[in-house]
């Protein structure tokens, strides 16, 4: 413990936190006009810290500068540390939704915002009337870089999310829950009425959502398992157009069904069963570990769970009489 003491005592405690603004940022410009000094004086700060842990931390590479391995190995640590020593300046900060005026930022594609947003919104008009929330979906590559920047608070998202996360360090995750998914095509379809047949399914043209714009998707993935496919007529980026498009065509939208049930009331569509089984999406939260511990952000995450939950949940799905191959799923939160 002595010896601890004495290492903590040669120690500028600034340069514990700029260690930490340069293993966030990679770069010595950006953590400069972070922590408001010059480029030069930041130089100055790297070149103690490569002193003190007898590691260089940030090397070039052609991409730009990288962190060592031991770089790497310090940002969670680090990052804990200087939390618990904040928690510690700081005392037991409490968050008080009523008086508070505080700003959030959200990411979620159009279908989990018309889930969430409008019992987020009312369960804030009760209980934090002040607070503000910015919900929007940035391009669907920078969801987590945002977040990992601190320009969002959370996303919400799903499968390709997940993979994304899982890339991150420092991003955790809660499931929110599971929608099933369905098909759809208008009323009157000259081909479909009341139920959807596998032939049918793999000879008509199909919209697929897709947030990146590419494909397959895991619906191909297991058309090709029992030696099929399916025409893709069109890629769009929103569920908001989807069933706009199914009404005004022959196509058939394979989507979570309370993208499609949200819109029956106004038009004429036809709910439908998937021909081959297809497992429930999840639906996940997002945040920056910075955050965790956070009591606003702490306060919010348990308002979007509410929320989520108290969205119309689509009517349980009716018993299958046999099995079919089931979609692959992501690794759990």
């Amino acid at each position: 413990m002595a010896n601890n003491r004495t290492v903590l005592q040669n120690i500028d405690l600034n340069l514990l936190m700029a260690l930490h603004v340069l293993l966030e940022t990679v770069n010595v410009t950006r953590a400069a006009e972070q922590l408001g000094v010059s480029q030069s004086a930041m130089s100055h700060t790297l070149r103690r810290l490569r002193e003190l842990f007898g590691d260089p931390l940030l090397v070039r590479s052609r991409g730009g500068m990288v962190l060592t391995p031991r770089a790497e190995e310090l940002r969670g640590p680090l990052l804990h540390g200087l939390q618990e020593l904040d928690g510690v300046v700081r005392g037991n900060k409490r968050f008080e939704p009523r008086s508070s005026s505080a700003e959030f930022s959200i990411a979620a594609t159009d279908f989990l915002q018309l889930l969430f947003v409008p019992q987020l919104v009312h369960l804030l008009s009760r209980e934090a009337p002040d607070v503000q929330i910015r919900v929007w979906t940035p391009e669907f590559r920078f969801l987590l870089p945002l977040l990992e920047a601190g320009d969002l608070d959370f996303v919400i998202g799903s499968y390709t999310v997940v993979e994304m996360a899982e890339r991150i360090p420092g991003i955790m995750c809660r499931e929110l829950g599971q929608e099933p998914m369905s098909c759809a095509v208008r009323g009157g379809h000259p081909e479909v009425s009341g139920r959807l047949t596998l032939d049918a399914f793999t000879d008509l043209p199909h919209i697929q959502i897709s947030l990146t714009g590419k494909g397959p998707g895991v619906i191909d993935e297991l058309l090709a398992g029992l030696g099929r496919k399916r025409r893709i007529a069109a890629r769009l980026s929103s569920f908001l157009m989807a069933p706009w498009v199914v009404a005004a065509s022959d196509y058939v939208l394979t989507a979570p069904r309370r993208s499609i049930e949200i819109y029956r009331c106004g038009l004429d569509l036809q709910l439908l069963e998937p021909p081959l089984e297809l497992s429930s999406i999840p639906i996940v939260l997002f945040w920056h570990e910075r955050n965790h511990r956070d009591p606003a952000n702490r306060w919010l995450r348990e308002a979007i769970v509410r929320a989520y939950d108290g969205a119309p949940r689509a009517p349980a799905e009716r018993p299958r009489t046999k099995a079919r191959p089931r979609a692959k799923r992501p690794p759990p939160g």
